[in-house]
C-alpha cells in the first residue's frame, strides 16, 4: 500500500508515477532523512504521534489507515495472551513507536519481556521465525502477512492483545504545507 501511495503522490505532483524516486531507508533513518531534506515525504506505515509532532517537528497528512500493534507467538508456547509470555523474548522493530508501545503494555500487565531490537524487517522476521525470539511485535497487517508468507500458518498465533492503535499517516517536515496539501488531496482523490 505504501508504494501505491507513493505512486499516487508522484502522479499528483508530476502527472506520471514513473517519475517517482523511492529512497529506501530504515525505520530509524526516516526522521533524519526527512529533516535533512534527503526525502520530501515519508510514506512508510508510520504513525502520527504527539512526540513526532512536538519533539521532532514533523507534520502529518490525514490518516489513511488505523493500525494496531499486535504480537505473534510460536504456537508451541501455548500462550493465550501476552500476560502468559512473562520472561520471554520479543522481537521489535528498532526505531519505531512499537518499542514504547510494548514497554507501556507490558508495564501495565506487570510482566517483563526481553526486547530484541532489529532495524530491518527481513532480519527481524528471520530472528523470530528462526526461534531467536518467542514473540514478534509489529503492525497487525504485517504480522498476518509474515505468518502466511514465511511459515506454516498453524505454527504461529496472533495473540488477542491490542497493544496500541495508531493512525498511519504520510509525514512531512513541519511548515512544509505544500506537501501536506498534496498528501491530503491525494488521499481525498
Amino acid at each position: 500500500m505504501d508504494i501505491d501511495l507513493c505512486k499516487a503522490v508522484a502522479t499528483a505532483v508530476f502527472g506520471d508515477p514513473a517519475k517517482l524516486k523511492i529512497v529506501p531507508i530504515s525505520w530509524a533513518q526516516r526522521w533524519p532523512s526527512l529533516q535533512s531534506g534527503d526525502v520530501d515525504i515519508i510514506i512508510k506505515a508510520s504513525g502520527g504521534t504527539l512526540s513526532r509532532d512536538t519533539e521532532l517537528g514533523l507534520q502529518f497528512s490525514t490518516s489513511y489507515y488505523l493500525g494496531t500493534t499486535k504480537v505473534m507467538a510460536h504456537k508451541e508456547l501455548n500462550l493465550k495472551s501476552l500476560k502468559d509470555a512473562a520472561g520471554g523474548t520479543i522481537c521489535i522493530p528498532a526505531g519505531t513507536s512499537q518499542e514504547q508501545q510494548v514497554a507501556a503494555y507490558t508495564a501495565k500487565l506487570g510482566i517483563k519481556l526481553e526486547p530484541v531490537l532489529i532495524e530491518k524487517t527481513e532480519e527481524l522476521e528471520q530472528a523470530y521465525f528462526s526461534g531467536r525470539c518467542d514473540l514478534y511485535a509489529q503492525w497487525g497487517p504485517t504480522l498476518a502477512i509474515a505468518r502466511i508468507a514465511k511459515s506454516k500458518v498453524e505454527d504461529h498465533v496472533i495473540l488477542p492483545d491490542v497493544l496500541a492503535v495508531e493512525p498511519e499517516v504520510m509525514i512531512m517536515r513541519q511548515g512544509d504545507d505544500n506537501w501536506v496539501d498534496i498528501a491530503n488531496w491525494t488521499l481525498s482523490a
